[in-house]
């Protein structure tokens, strides 16, 4: 039975096939429609097989270039469960049984035992203060300093970046007195990055490798090359990378492979060669770009997606926040943040295998897709001088400005679907507070601003905005119309009225008169516009004069129908709720 191949019988299959079946089934369309615009700087196509696969050595997991998984990972498959905590929630042990590590404040030192967990310390002020304070709790505890792991998030290159500014020197000497102050503990990681930062400003999966290598080498040169007496190797073993994990999952599962491969090869062209310096240490973390205030639970989903991609990407240790972004130290949000790892594990067993998604093809293609663009923009920051010349003259900041533009174009004309959010909206949830986009904007940011203050003006009159779907004529299309009216009328904050008398227009229109909505659509075919429309549009104009009327479609000499507005497949959605709901006040 050895012997035997499992699909020996089955004939391999040519990519030429495979291309020839596909223009069959498309009937006539383009092949080339099928190529996915990631929007990450990369595209990548329908399907590959073998032939497609880089001309790469096989190696094992642990190996250089690390592409199927970290020397960490070289004997045993799996990663730390992080618990994110804070002073309030530190006290809680139930919280973080069952994690690995914990994420939050020095307060949480005094409530957990560091020989049993990695400590993930996030709070501003003194590294080497930091560190003198956490050793004082620690021999309190008559814990042994040398038995301390985890990472402290100490990154002054992107705080200046994410906030546009000049990287002063009394920053970058206070990266090397971390460092030098967490010397009692070899396996803490005292140089922190997070790269969080490039997502929450609108950047791309490429941008973010490609900006991590650039900080990386700054700091090469920043600390190693100074006065200090800090050396390559104590650099290198201090540093540790926190990306968000995002939710497009082909991508962010390519963008931790690629970046192990890219940081090594990145080592080897400095001349370093120890495989342990050359294997970065990886975190992935949610950001705040992929969360809901609507809907809140769909967060839940969007995390679950990006732990899967993260763990079969390869990280360390993975920190998943509360899914309220509002409240982020509820208690049973934070205990399922992390029983979402634990589902991983237990259920899923994504802890018994080494690199799961290596060998698929369409992942190896992702992975080089990825590297190729990021080592491409990676090369291009060091020719303009590197990173923080690049920060100093702008160019990071309008790389960035352009990102955003985009990013907000695809999700404002629906091109990119943000469930519960600017499509599949709960027509019927509400909010009480209009979320603050100005510290942290985010991707449901634009239409959550509109549909809060939406929400806050209903509440102010007494009465919700209120959209009737009139609907008639041809049946498929009237019911794909107001469907795509619906997603559209409630991602704006208004109450939806579904007309129930499709057949019979004068008891439509007698309800209408009744109801008073602010706003009327028409949803039908273009042929029964022409034919139906004007009268109807001219009936309710006369009973209902401060009715806003909406005709679902562009036909055609659509303006002589008469109504106010169309709406339509590719439409600025944002623009278009703006208007509608500034017209009405």
């Amino acid at each position: 039975m050895q012997s035997k191949r499992l699909f020996e019988k089955f004939p391999p299959v040519a990519p030429s096939t495979w291309k020839e079946q596909i223009r069959q089934d498309l009937k006539g369309k383009d092949p080339a429609a099928l190529v996915w615009d990631t929007g990450e700087g990369f595209s990548l196509a329908p399907f590959y097989t073998a032939e497609d696969l880089p001309e790469t050595p096989d190696t094992l997991p642990g190996e250089v270039p690390f592409r199927r998984g970290n020397r960490f990972h070289a004997s045993e498959p799996g990663w730390q469960i992080v618990a994110e905590l804070s002073e309030k929630t530190a006290d809680k042990a139930w919280l973080h049984e069952g994690a690995a590590a914990v994420r939050g404040p020095l307060a949480l030192c005094r409530h957990i035992d560091l020989h049993q967990k990695a400590l993930h310390l996030c709070q501003e002020g003194s590294p080497a203060l930091l560190a003198a304070e956490l050793y004082r709790i620690m021999a309190d505890k008559r814990e042994k300093a040398d038995f301390l792991t985890g990472t402290l998030l100490n990154d002054p290159i992107s705080t200046a970046a994410a906030k546009a500014r000049v990287l002063t020197q009394s920053e970058l000497a206070a990266a090397t007195e971390s460092i030098r102050a967490f010397r009692p503990s070899p396996w803490f990681r005292g140089l922190g990055l997070d790269f969080g930062w490039v997502q929450e400003a609108g950047g791309t999966i490429v941008q973010q490798l490609a900006f991590a290598l650039a900080a990386t080498v700054e700091y090469h040169q920043q600390l190693t090359h100074s006065e200090g007496d800090i050396s390559e190797e104590e650099l290198f073993q201090n540093l540790a990378f926190t990306f968000p994990a995002g939710t497009l999952f082909f991508p962010e599962l390519a963008k931790f492979r690629a970046f192990r491969m890219l940081f090594s090869r990145m080592l080897a062209a400095m001349g370093i060669e120890n495989p342990d310096l050359q294997s970065p240490f990886l975190i992935a973390r949610p950001s705040r770009w992929d969360q809901s205030h609507y809907d809140v639970h769909t967060n839940l989903l969007r995390h679950t997606t990006a732990a899967i991609a993260a763990v079969a990407g390869g990280v360390q240790a993975l920190s998943l926040p509360a899914f309220d972004p509002e409240h982020p130290e509820n208690e049973d949000g934070i205990r399922l943040a992390r029983n979402i790892q634990l589902l991983l594990k237990h259920e899923s067993y994504l802890d018994k295998v080494l690199d799961p998604a290596g060998g698929a093809y369409y992942n190896e293609q992702a992975t080089e897709q990825v590297a190729a663009a990021a080592w491409t923009l990676f090369q291009e920051i060091e020719a303009k001088g590197g990173l923080m010349s690049c920060i100093t003259s702008g160019q990071v900041q309008a790389w960035l400005e352009t990102e955003l533009a985009r990013r907000r174009r695809r999700i404002a004309t629906r091109k990119q679907t943000l469930v519960g959010i600017n499509n599949y909206p709960n027509a019927g949830e509400t909010l009480d507070f209009v979320p603050d986009a100005k510290q942290h904007f985010y991707a449901a940011a634009d239409f959550e601003q509109i549909r809060s203050r939406a929400d806050a003006w209903g509440k102010q009159r007494g009465k919700r905005l209120t959209a009737s779907l009139l609907t008639f004529g041809d049946l498929a299309m009237r019911n794909a119309r107001a469907q795509f009216s619906r997603n559209l009328l409630a991602a704006g904050g208004f109450h939806i009225h579904e007309n129930p008398f499709p057949e019979e227009m004068a008891a439509a229109l007698a309800e209408l008169q009744a109801l008073s909505p602010e706003v009327v659509v028409l949803c039908s075919a273009d042929a029964d516009y022409f034919q139906a429309g004007p009268g109807f549009i001219a009936r309710i104009q006369d009973s209902l004069p401060e009715t806003r009327l909406v005709l679902a479609g562009k036909p055609e000499n659509a303006a002589s129908l008469g109504a106010d507005e169309l709406i339509f497949a590719g439409i600025d959605a944002v623009d278009f709720l703006e208007k509608l709901i500034h017209s009405l006040h």
